[in-house]
């Protein structure tokens, strides 16, 4: 297993070694999502994205369900369809996609992939917590990772983009598929337990 860490990823993962507890408590085995059980469709996400579009693929071939439409910073859901010879879901928005707020896609464990616009300044306490989540491109104009964003995911490699400066607590914690990321010279704060049980 190859990692790419640098200097405040390992000092990042020392802080949490021998902990008994982090401010997140603990999840059980059994709390996990399930690893999918269909990979990502060929036809693949489109790299670009339209500032008033979130593209998106599911295990099961269908729209996801959001609780909330109101989680994108203040932009409205127009449309949510999944095509399926298209291989991807899109959530298309009124107008232009700044942020993805606190738990918008929390717990939804047929998310597999998603892509974000480079609109995108912030994404959320626990966004993505919980998800699925097996593929993610980061946004260039992502300016910080917050808390918890990604733990508990099926996250298998990740590049932080050069936009990024801190990388809140938790933030892939128990991210147990995690085995490469790559964190630029940007990064100068990593919060504690931030890839806590990664590996």
């Amino acid at each position: 297993m190859k990692l790419k860490f640098c200097t405040w990823t390992l000092l990042a993962m020392l802080m949490c070694v021998g902990l008994t507890s982090c401010d997140w408590g603990y999840y059980i085995e059994d709390d996990l999502p399930e690893s999918p059980s269909e990979s990502p469709s060929e036809t693949g996400i489109p790299s670009e994205v339209p500032t008033n579009n979130i593209y998106y693929q599911t295990k099961d071939n269908a729209p996801i369900k959001l609780q909330d439409k109101d989680v994108f910073g203040g932009a409205r859901i127009i449309s949510n369809t999944y095509s399926e010879s298209k291989g991807y879901g899109t959530i298309v928005l009124d107008r232009k996609v700044t942020a993805i707020d606190e738990k918008a896609f929390r717990n939804i464990s047929e998310l597999l992939c998603i892509s974000l616009p480079n609109s995108v300044i912030s994404i959320g306490y626990e966004a993505f917590s919980g998800t699925g989540l097996s593929s993610f491109t980061l946004p260039d104009s992502i300016k910080r990772i917050e808390s918890g964003v990604f733990r508990y995911t099926n996250l298998s490699s990740i590049t932080i983009p050069n936009s990024v400066t801190s990388i809140g607590e938790s933030a892939f914690h128990a991210c147990r598929k995690l085995s490469s990321i790559t964190i630029p010279n940007s990064v100068t704060s990593i919060g504690e337990c931030a890839f806590r049980n990664c590996i």
